[in-house]
């Protein structure tokens, strides 16, 4: 844009201005590069590395339940971009854990499920929290959400499970599931102490149904998409408070069992800096 070079989509330059200056000129050394992209459902992702795992081996138990969840009969009712002074792994594991709920979402979730109605799965490079819906028995909002998620649900023709399900695929992906809602997450560093959220996340709306099954669905796409809309901003005000704890304190600070999800996602990264790590003091010792 600065010097008003074109390109085409096939990456090689279409008009340079004052091109003789720069007579002879190889094209092909001046092409774009190139990246790998595929979808899942409508979602479209792009490999920035030149050689990597393909997508479906990417997401590995993810990927069919990304591909229904966010298919033809889905439609994305809130996207948001939210910027936040804060190291990137805060938001992340804000995302892993319920025991700030009562604390942070005092209104909209009032507390968080005990401990025996949860359920979690830790593998190498994924976790995941289920729990039965009503999210919080102690809420009244919370109680009622189901409810009437159910009632939408079996008159948009789907038989509802009230089960609630939120996935992380390390290191920055997070997903959300009810019946009624499906919701991405994807955190990425802009800087040291600073990050951008880009959430997107769709209702379902049967493709083949009627005027008044697309029209319910769209009413209960954008007041899920709304009260979504709050939470995340209740977690974002306390962000950069957190990271000021962080940087403050002095204690190393504690996990709950309920909070499993956020050891295996630390052991990860401990395990992929190891290497970088050993890298260092081998040429720091020389």
């Amino acid at each position: 844009q600065y010097h008003g070079w074109q390109f085409g989509e096939d990456g090689l330059t279409r008009k340079i201005p004052c091109a003789k200056d720069f007579a002879p000129i190889d094209r092909e050394a001046l092409r774009l590069r190139k990246y790998e992209v595929d979808c899942s459902g409508q979602l479209v992702f792009v490999r920035l590395s030149e050689n990597g795992p393909q997508l479906s081996e990417w997401l590995g138990p993810l990927n069919q339940k990304l591909s229904n969840s966010f298919g033809d009969d889905w439609k994305c009712f809130l996207r948001l971009n939210l910027e936040f002074d804060a190291n990137w792994k805060v938001a992340i594991e804000n995302s892993l854990e319920a025991y700030h709920v009562e604390a942070v979402h005092p209104k909209t979730f009032g507390s968080a499920p005990s401990e025996s109605r949860c359920e979690h799965v830790l593998d190498e490079q994924h976790t995941a929290f289920g729990t039965d819906m009503p999210f919080s028995e102690a809420s009244r909002l919370d109680s009622i959400f189901p409810n009437l998620e159910g009632w939408v649900m079996r008159r948009l023709g789907k038989t509802p499970q009230r089960r609630y399900w939120q996935h992380h695929l390390f290191p920055q992906l997070l997903c959300s599931f009810t019946d009624a809602i499906s919701l991405i997450h994807c955190v990425v560093p802009t800087g040291p102490n600073r990050a951008r959220s880009t959430i997107f996340q769709f209702g379902y709306l049967p493709k083949k149904g009627s005027i008044l099954q697309r029209g319910l669905g769209s009413l209960w796409g954008r007041l899920e998409g709304a009260v979504t809309r709050r939470i995340l901003l209740e977690d974002l005000q306390m962000y950069p408070k957190i990271q000021s704890g962080l940087e403050s304190s002095s204690h190393r600070g504690c996990l709950a069992r309920s909070e499993e999800r956020l050891h295996r996602f630390q052991d990860y990264l401990l395990r992929q800096l190891a290497p970088s790590s050993t890298s260092l003091r081998n040429q720091n010792a020389e």
